[in-house]
């Protein structure tokens, strides 16, 4: 088990990787051209990869590779860097909800309140999770960490609801010849990233939950490990054709979609 648990840990490790320093790359890329077209998507979303992603990925994976080290930070170190992940996190999510306000409810009362109050829950959430000691490394994923992990599912969920639903509208419109291939394929890739997103963010607290002996956690750790190196992956290349896609796959997607219309 060792040896496989070593293997493993490798691809999750190349996974994190992967995923950290192409959210940098796409998220930088957004920033720069938000700079030129002053478009607030584009600077959302940019924000999104680059604080979400990769700041808030590389303190907190950071944080827990410590938590386990034969030699942990100093209390007070390993805080800060946990407080900082965390911070960088919820702004990165509170930038992708915002972007999708901007992009399917511009101007609507409603969009605006489901907008600020998953913001303002995710703070909430994150104040409820350190008051009572998540932060440290002893209670990571304990039941103080729900309600903060809930505010962040539902704010993925509200964002994976809308691009699905906006999609289905112009999967009709693609039939008649008035919607573009590439757009529509761009909403899947990110429903696809978002959800990634969410199983990433349950995993921690569902085991924690759902498994009480420490023989068992052993036991499965490989597999979740595994699950979780695919899901960051999935969620790799999903932003990667959302934001880069090649021309090899360009044609792909206007051919896919030439034949289902």
């Amino acid at each position: 088990m060792s040896g496989a648990m070593s293997v493993v840990a490798v691809v999750g490790g190349m996974a994190q990787l992967a995923s950290i320093g192409s959210a940098f790359w796409l998220g930088g890329r957004l920033l720069r051209k938000a700079l030129r077209t002053g478009n607030e998507p584009e600077r959302l979303l940019g924000l999104h990869l680059v604080l979400a992603i990769g700041v808030g990925s590389l303190l907190l994976g950071f944080a827990t590779l410590t938590a386990y080290s034969e030699k942990p930070l100093p209390s007070m170190l390993f805080d800060a860097i946990t407080v900082a992940g965390n911070t960088s996190t919820i702004l990165g999510l509170m930038a992708a909800l915002w972007f999708n306000y901007h992009v399917f409810h511009e101007r609507r009362r409603g969009g605006l309140v489901v907008a600020s109050l998953s913001s303002a829950m995710m703070w909430l959430g994150f104040v409820v999770y350190a008051s009572a000691g998540g932060i440290k490394s002893e209670g990571l994923y304990g039941r103080e960490s729900w309600p903060y992990v809930g505010a962040m599912v539902l704010g993925d969920l509200w964002v994976i609801t809308d691009a699905l639903r906006f999609r289905s509208q112009l999967m009709r419109r693609l039939a008649l010849g008035l919607a573009e291939p590439l757009v529509v394929d761009r909403l899947l890739l990110w429903s696809i990233a978002s959800l990634a997103r969410v199983g990433l963010v349950l995993m921690a607290p569902l085991v924690s939950a759902l498994v009480h002996t420490q023989a068992l956690r052993v036991a499965l750790a490989p597999f979740l490990l595994l699950l979780s190196a695919l899901m960051i992956f999935g969620a790799t290349v999903s932003l990667w054709l959302m934001l880069a896609p090649s021309e090899r796959y360009r044609r792909w997607v206007h051919a896919r979609y030439a034949t289902a219309r």
